[in-house]
């Protein structure tokens, strides 16, 4: 049965014949209910104290820039490297490795040594200055050392998240630990969702509808025909020598396919 108040409620369970537990079940979910009500189920005025705003403040900007790496680095290795989902999961998960060893070095002999501001901003900085490496990956960086630059911020992401948690919680008093540890995770999500909302801008333009790849690379395609005299080594010469006189990115490379293809190999 359903109530729409509280005193509908009261109503029905003098009148019901049900237990006597059963009533003070449904009582104490309505007097939790009402606690909720009145307060709000996260409590904003933890905030006021300072050890705990700072952290989490903090935490709300590393995790958003976390949850955005690890929405832009798949999409890059899945649709324009051209790895598989499985590949693409291989190829990330070791930044996971690299936060489960920096936890546990961090938690038994940084953190009583080091204390939490320094250790964070340490930590911090670590992180942030790996993560710039990432500008030079290109669609032909090995994987392995895109899995080893995934460890290496994940040593830093762990010396971040435990003093930042320990911070925050440290002058919380037991009472006021259960709604501590809400908002905390609250904060956490939230950011996870600005920070994949700030990175995935969507922006109407101009995209081609199919794009063709050889292997497993993103790849153009150019069709030649040798005029009339020129044989066709002559032609695939003449070919290389003006790609390197354009100066080709490193991230691009030539290939030919066909019967150019075919004549290369059979050299």
């Amino acid at each position: 049965r359903f109530f729409t108040c509280r005193q509908e409620l009261e109503s029905f369970l003098s009148a019901a014949t049900i237990e006597r537990g059963s009533k003070d079940e449904v009582r104490g979910f309505f007097e939790l209910f009402d606690f909720y009500a009145e307060r709000g189920l996260l409590d904003l005025t933890l905030l006021k104290e300072r050890s705990f705003r700072i952290p989490n403040f903090v935490s709300f900007l590393s995790f958003g820039s976390l949850m955005g790496l690890f929405f832009l680095l798949p999409q890059f290795l899945q649709n324009v490297a051209g790895y598989t989902a499985l590949e693409s999961g291989l190829t990330t998960f070791p930044q996971a490795i690299g936060v489960i060893i920096s936890a546990r070095l961090t938690g038994t002999y940084l953190y009583p040594r080091i204390g939490p501001r320094r250790l964070a901003m340490f930590g911090m900085l670590w992180t942030g200055a790996l993560t710039m490496t990432f500008y030079w990956v290109q669609i032909d960086t090995s994987p392995w050392w895109i899995r080893g630059l995934m460890i290496a911020p994940g040593l830093g992401m762990g010396m971040t998240f435990i003093p930042l948690q320990a911070a925050a919680f440290a002058q919380i008093t037991p009472e006021k630990s259960g709604r501590a540890s809400a908002l905390y995770s609250a904060q956490r999500q939230a950011g996870a969702a600005v920070g994949v909302a700030a990175l995935a801008t969507i922006r109407e333009q101009m995209a081609p509808l199919q794009i063709t790849h050889v292997a497993q690379y993103p790849a153009a395609t150019v069709g030649f025909d040798t005029a009339p005299g020129v044989s066709l080594g002559r032609a695939v010469d003449a070919i290389r020598v003006a790609a390197q006189d354009i100066g080709l990115p490193k991230g691009v490379t030539m290939t030919f396919l066909g019967a150019a293809g075919a004549y290369e190999k059979s050299l």
